[in-house]
């Protein structure tokens, strides 16, 4: 149904530019609504309309049921058309002799004779059924009578065109002019020139917000004759013809008959009526023509503008001002025609100001947040330079970045990232290890060997270049050394010297006096087992306090006291704890006082002994 009605449109459309010209720019492009039209009727009612046609009916009656036919057609479209301002109007004007300036339809008598005034009969009335019979029956009183003043009529028509255009409530209406004529213009019988140029002259201001058809209802009437056949000489008929075409808007800026100017191009506003037939048929086109008259499509420029400014890129913004922006671009309704250009143009603003109010969303923080949430929570185990760093990276983060800045935004996610992947973590501490080193003993080679390797193995276990994560391990390492040092055992001393000296110790001391043998005595019961190398040096001082008590051994003198003699005894003890007991276990005879027996004997066996003894004594001296 859509598509026969377009093709009904075109067709229409077709038909007015072929034989009308109407402007292009009046005709919507495929649909709209009729045009809201002001005519104006310049109907002229001279003497001469009481003439027949060709067929023998009245100008006159054929000019009134043209006019007729004219008031119902546009009464019935108004019926369907509620807004006063977009219905139809029509305004008539006779065309006679004087020019009254009143509305009505006025005589006057001048030389025993009545004439018709050139008059406005009826100012612009929307016709309805309602109506229309009150402006037929103004058109069926018009008589004819009068001469043919075309400069008065149009004088009168150019007021009710301006008068329409200065209408805000009629601004987008089409003003057309309908003037009909069956004479030359005058203002008694023959053709008068400035009449007829005057009116022209006028005819083209008119022109400007109205066009013109003018109709011959005459048997001159011949729309290709334009001017005289080229001897200067104008005949009657070519003025008459050149005259209604001067008038019609098939020359625009025509401004009398001899100058009409350049044609519109095809324009076909000037008609030719020789019959009645003619008339009907030539008013029922006109009347067509002027039903389908379109309004102009509204100017969407402005709208597709905007729309051309619409972000390709939508995803960007947030959803409540996109959805906002797809509201206005839906609102926009296409086929509006320029009685709501206000409506349209409100539709541009409305995109733009969706446009201007589209918010970018924020950017994704997401892995801005994720790589955050990576840093360690304690950063002070790693060093200065890398810390520093990584703070840089997260210094540089940026809030309230848009959705454009995305690539910025997951950079500083990527800074951070690799930030933390280059933190080093700080060394271990190793102070402590390197106290419990620093404890070890010089020399230890007076410990055992046994306590010696486990302190080195905890020497040995130190593994250098720990990270501060691993400081307990480290610390270990420190204790691990101190627990060594601690269970460090000294070796015992050396006794051999003094076993040495002991056993040095003569197996007889009975032949030492008292007081030697007693600090030998003294020397060897000073000798103290048990002590450790780092007193070796007691220990070598046991030995040398035994050699010297055995070198100060002196020997008893050879002559017995009279005291009976005792038999020493000295306690050697070996390193092994064995008691040494004195060689002679044999007691001495006790020497009786005032014994001679063998007197002489026993004293040279004393001396004999004496000198053994001696002799003994160095030579282990001599050694």
């Amino acid at each position: 149904m859509k598509i026969k009605i377009k093709k009904i449109i075109a067709s229409v459309l077709t038909f007015m530019m072929v034989f009308t010209q109407v402007p292009v720019n009046v005709f919507a492009e495929t649909k709209g609504e009729s045009i809201p039209l002001d005519i104006t009727l310049v109907l002229d009612v001279s003497g001469s309309m009481d003439d027949p046609l060709s067929g023998g009916t009245k100008r006159m009656s054929v000019l009134k049921d043209s006019v007729y036919q004219l008031i119902d057609e546009f009464s019935t479209k108004n019926t369907n058309i509620e807004d006063v301002s977009k219905q139809n109007r029509i305004a008539i004007v006779k065309l006679a002799g004087d020019k009254n300036n009143k509305v009505g339809n006025d005589t006057y008598t001048s030389g025993g004779y009545r004439y018709n005034y050139t008059q406005v009969v009826s100012d612009y009335v929307a016709v309805q059924d309602t109506n229309k019979g009150d402006l037929k029956e103004k058109v069926k009183t018009i008589n004819a009578s009068g001469a043919t003043n075309s400069q008065a009529a149009m004088e009168l028509t150019k007021n009710l065109v301006n008068s329409s255009v200065n209408d805000t409530n009629r601004r987008y209406a089409k003003r057309v002019v309908i003037f009909v004529t069956d004479g030359v213009p005058t203002t008694q019988s023959s053709f008068d020139d400035d009449v007829a140029n005057n009116a022209i002259s006028i005819a083209k201001s008119i022109k400007k917000n109205a066009f013109i058809y003018s109709i011959g209802l005459s048997a001159k009437t011949n729309k290709t004759i334009v001017g005289d056949d080229g001897d200067g000489n104008w005949t009657e008929t070519e003025k008459f013809n050149a005259y209604l075409h001067g008038i019609s808007s098939n020359y625009p800026n025509a401004t009398d008959y001899k100058n009409l100017g350049n044609k519109l191009n095809g324009a076909n506003y000037y008609r030719g009526v020789k019959s009645s037939t003619e008339a009907h048929d030539t008013f029922a086109e006109i009347i067509r023509l002027l039903s389908n008259m379109l309004f102009d499509l509204a100017d969407y420029t402005k709208v597709n503008e905007a729309k051309a400014k619409v972000p390709s890129n939508l995803n960007i913004y947030t959803e409540e001002t996109v959805n906002a922006l797809q509201e206005a671009l839906d609102a926009v309704e296409e086929g509006k025609n320029i009685t709501e250009q206000e409506t349209v143009d409100g539709y541009a603003k409305a995109i733009n100001e969706a446009i201007n109010s589209l918010v970018i969303k924020d950017a994704n923080y997401k892995k801005v947040n994720e790589a955050k949430a990576k840093v360690p929570n304690d950063l002070n185990i790693y060093t200065e330079e890398t810390v520093n760093s990584l703070q840089e990276a997260l210094d540089a983060v940026e809030e309230g970045k848009n959705i454009t800045e995305q690539e910025t935004v997951d950079g500083y996610a990527n800074a951070i990232n690799e930030a933390i992947s280059k933190l080093v973590l700080k060394d271990a501490d190793y102070k402590k290890v390197n106290e419990a080193k620093a404890k070890v003993p010089s020399n230890l080679n007076i410990y055992t060997e046994e306590t010696v390797n486990a302190l080195q193995e905890a020497l040995d276990a130190v593994e250098e270049g720990k990270n501060i994560t691993e400081q307990t391990e480290v610390d270990a390492m420190a204790k691990a050394i101190y627990e060594a040092i601690s269970k460090l055992v000294l070796k015992d001393a050396n006794y051999k010297k003094v076993n040495e000296a002991k056993a040095k110790v003569p197996s007889n001391l009975t032949i030492y006096t008292k007081e030697t043998v007693n600090s030998l005595q003294e020397a060897l019961d000073a000798v103290k087992e048990g002590k450790k190398i780092t007193e070796q040096e007691t220990v070598d001082g046991y030995a040398k306090a035994i050699y010297e008590a055995i070198s100060k051994l002196v020997l008893k003198d050879a002559t017995p006291t009279k005291q009976e003699a005792v038999t020493p005894t000295v306690k050697v003890e070996t390193t092994n704890k064995e008691t040494v007991k004195a060689e002679n276990k044999k007691e001495v005879k006790k020497v009786k006082t005032g014994d001679s027996t063998n007197s002489v004997l026993y004293l040279g066996l004393f001396g004999f002994s004496l000198l053994i003894i001696y002799c003994i004594v160095m030579k282990k001296f001599i050694r």
